[in-house]
């Protein structure tokens, strides 16, 4: 088989297994068929964006998911799977229900991934917060999802390739905080993002749903500058099974010295703790209104 052909094949034999696994029996719907997509977009594990594609009719619109192999060979294959759920939730809740304005993850939202087995956490941990603006997940052991993921994975299911390069290595304790980050380098996607924000460190308590909509406006920031504000999300650890999803043979894992070299600075509000990257010395002000217009502080 093509390696084109069996890297998204699984992919898609997961979203259908899910789908009649999950979706239809408890939630009585089919997420509508999508476009399945891996993009190596920096610092994103993975991304919904309603009605990206259009047939060659010129209406037949469709949506994306996209998932980024870079993770797949640092992540248990139960986690990578998780985030495929995760944006097929986003997709459900565009078509059958009603997203949070914004970047509001909201309890409708919230709901359908409980009834999943995904429990909403702003921390990715037991104890977050159910609903907000940067929002993750983690899997209730003998939930929905843990029956089905291994279901799945007993009968054979595998993820046949992996990105040679991730870019983080297999045993960081830490993982790059990406969800509550705007990204003001990379103002050229245009694409409104659902993403499943992992370990997010101060979470504001307002609106906002890890989605970066057409836009380019975030509730929570004022930019001295052009803003641009695709959101992604953190590398999470295996929930289900230690370690990655496949042995590190073949893989080069980046070097302390490797991870740490960026040519963008990281910046915080001293009062909510909204973090973003950017370009050295930019002046950015907070735009939640408990602080302000307070000037971020570049770390």
């Amino acid at each position: 088989m093509a390696p084109t052909e069996q890297a998204y094949g699984e992919l898609q034999s997961a979203f259908d297994h899910f789908n009649f696994t999950l979706f239809v029996p408890l939630l009585d719907h089919a997420m509508p068929t999508c476009l399945i997509t891996l993009q190596r977009e920096r610092r994103t594990r993975g991304y919904f964006s309603s009605e990206q594609f259009v047939g060659l009719d010129g209406t037949t619109l469709i949506d994306e998911i996209a998932m980024n192999p870079s993770y797949f060979a640092v992540e248990s294959i139960e986690d990578v799977l998780s985030t495929l759920v995760h944006e097929m939730v986003h997709g459900f809740q565009y078509h059958y229900g009603s997203p949070g304005r914004g970047r509001y993850h909201n309890k409708e939202w919230a709901v359908f991934m409980e009834k999943l087995g995904l429990m909403p956490s702003s921390t990715g941990r037991v104890g977050g917060k159910r609903v907000g603006e940067h929002m993750d997940h983690y899997i209730l052991d003998g939930g929905p999802f843990y029956r089905s993921c291994a279901d799945l994975i007993t009968q054979s299911f595998r993820l046949s390739w992996f990105d040679r390069y991730p870019p983080v290595g297999a045993d960081d304790g830490d993982y790059v905080d990406l969800d509550d980050a705007v990204d003001l380098d990379n103002d050229d996607s245009g694409l409104r993002y659902y993403a499943a924000p992992l370990d997010v460190s101060g979470d504001p308590d307002a609106s906002g749903d890890g989605e970066a909509d057409a836009s380019g406006h975030d509730a929570h920031a004022a930019f001295v500058g052009p803003p641009s504000p695709p959101s992604g999300m953190l590398l999470r650890k295996a929930i289900l099974t230690p370690g990655p999803a496949v042995p590190p043979s073949g893989i080069v894992f980046p070097t302390g010295d490797e991870q740490r070299k960026s040519h963008r600075s990281k910046y915080r509000c001293p009062g909510c703790g909204m973090q973003l990257w950017g370009k050295p010395g930019l002046k950015v002000l907070c735009g939640h209104d408990s602080c302000g217009q307070a000037p971020l502080t570049e770390l």
